[in-house]
């Protein structure tokens, strides 16, 4: 066998891959804070048929609920994403995680403003695009999130574990 052939095989792997189901726990642990945020207007049931319907995408609707009832694990994962995003733009910016997180998007945040700034003449164009790309990433998600399901995710961030200012976070 030859290394063409095993990169032939490789290749196959991976679209192989590619069509094996996921399971509905990994589905929901990428979606959670969506289902989460959706869970204030519509029943687990209620959800459940939606994703079925709409994009054929099956868990169940006691998956559903022990997760809402129990969110945890589902928040520690997705703040594992969200997390070191937000810090290397807060450690870019010379500005904390918190203010990153959730100030962000407020308009009248003059110190990210002013970091931005000061960012542009500091930074070299690869890490001005790497805080730029950071600041896409959560915006797409993150900021797409209400004002109360961040809050209510907020003490799953590993910073809220060492900071107790974040208890009163507020919008």
């Amino acid at each position: 066998m030859n290394i063409t052939d095993l990169s032939k095989i490789g290749i196959e792997l991976i679209e192989a891959s590619k069509e094996v189901e996921r399971k509905p726990g990994e589905v929901l642990q990428e979606i959670f804070p969506f289902v989460y945020e959706a869970s204030r207007r519509m029943s687990a049931r209620e959800i459940s048929k939606w994703l079925q319907d709409k994009y054929d995408i099956q868990i169940s609707q006691p998956t559903l609920s022990r997760a809402l009832k129990d969110p945890k694990q589902f928040w520690d994962g997705y703040t594992e994403t969200i997390e070191p995003v937000a810090r290397r733009i807060a450690s870019s910016l010379g500005i904390n995680i918190k203010s990153v997180l959730f100030n962000l998007g407020q308009e009248d945040d003059m110190a990210f403003h002013e970091a931005m700034q000061d960012a542009k003449h500091k930074l070299s164009k690869s890490e001005l695009k790497d805080v730029e790309d950071g600041l896409v990433f959560l915006r797409e998600k993150w900021f797409v999130l209400s004002d109360g399901t961040r809050r209510d995710c907020s003490p799953f961030f590993d910073e809220a574990q060492e900071d107790p200012t974040w208890e009163s976070i507020s919008f």
